[in-house]
């Protein structure tokens, strides 16, 4: 499997023995060759010299808006933040021009019937939608698929890294929460790389990840929307063109929805009489929800679940100044 051998790669570029590693470059690189493969069908490498100048973009971007722009919430505060907004606004003009490189690369390869990967699926659907005349192929327009396919890949990787940078985080506070991943990962499928499959037989693991996704999502109020028609929530009418920010992290932490809101408990997610994933666990909201939920949610869900329990089968983590525990293969 290519996530397999991807976090094998990284986890033998380290030196053998204890050291401080951040997590956050590790976690990055491993996502992004990962989903580069998954979307665009190109093993972006360290030798790419697209995927380094999409990752230099990025950490710019986080040293610069490490919590967004102003403007993301209230449009008129640009004009108080001019210099970061410019250089922000070159930063996201670079990344798109990558984003269209490779969009353009998967698309010469593309062979009419064939998907090799999910800029190819999406150029399929234009062409079944095209040749049946289906009402929304107006919309299915070279601009748009490239900003579906930004929009998956982005989503994909910047939800999951913080997510399992927050797993991470939690399990070098609370180490008991790290033994019993990697013992259930040691009994249920021992050193063999993950599938998919698999996930039935980590419930824990996978609990862990949703607590995860619950205590921390990466934009707690979303992303900003606005309403297209006229419309009414209750008694609250809203008129067309009013901005719209959802409180991912209130529902989350909702009391009213969660017992003990405030605490990590994975345990909230699993069949308290087999142990097993729960059907009834309620829904968690990170991603948002409806129409236009974030379009990378299932990639993410598969390639956070692939490259914790890979790490967690060859490395143990611990907070600086902390003793590891067991060495791991």
């Amino acid at each position: 499997k290519l996530s397999t051998e991807v976090v094998d790669t990284c986890v033998e570029s380290l030196q053998y023995g204890s050291q401080l590693v951040d997590s956050r470059k590790l976690i990055f690189h491993i996502l992004y060759t990962l989903m580069g493969v998954s979307v665009y069908g190109t093993r972006l490498d360290g030798d790419n010299e697209e995927i380094r100048q999409f990752e230099e973009n990025n950490e710019a971007f986080r040293t610069l808006a490490p919590n967004g722009l102003p403007s993301d919430t209230a449009p008129w505060l640009a004009i108080l933040y001019r210099g970061t907004e410019k250089k922000v606004a070159s930063l996201l003009r670079d990344s798109r021009d990558i984003i269209c490189r490779l969009f353009a690369k998967a698309e010469e390869t593309y062979i009419s019937g064939q998907s090799d990967n999910f800029t190819h699926a999406i150029l399929a659907a234009r062409e079944e939608a095209i040749r049946e005349e289906k009402e929304d192929a107006e919309y299915l327009t070279r601009g748009n698929l490239i900003l579906l396919v930004r929009n998956t890949f982005i989503g994909g990787t910047d939800t999951s890294a913080g997510i399992l940078q927050w797993l991470f985080l939690r399990m070098a506070k609370e180490p008991k929460i790290q033994e019993k991943i990697q013992k259930e990962i040691e009994d249920n499928i021992g050193s063999n790389a993950p599938v998919y499959e698999d996930r039935a037989k980590l419930p824990y693991t996978v609990a862990c990840l949703m607590e995860t996704l619950r205590c921390h999502p990466i934009s707690p109020l979303g992303l900003p929307h606005k309403t297209s028609v006229d419309t009414k929530v209750g008694d609250v009418r809203i008129p067309k063109n009013t901005g719209i920010m959802f409180n991912i992290y209130g529902v989350n932490h909702d009391p009213e929805i969660w017992d003990d809101p405030q605490q990590f408990r994975p345990e909230r997610f699993l069949d308290p009489m087999t142990g097993k994933l729960s059907q009834d666990a309620k829904q968690v909201l990170t991603f948002s929800t409806g129409p236009r939920t974030c379009p990378g949610e299932k990639l993410a869900h598969v390639d956070m679940f692939y490259v914790l329990v890979r790490l967690m089968q060859r490395l143990s983590c611990s907070a600086p100044g902390e003793p590891l525990g067991r060495e791991r293969g």
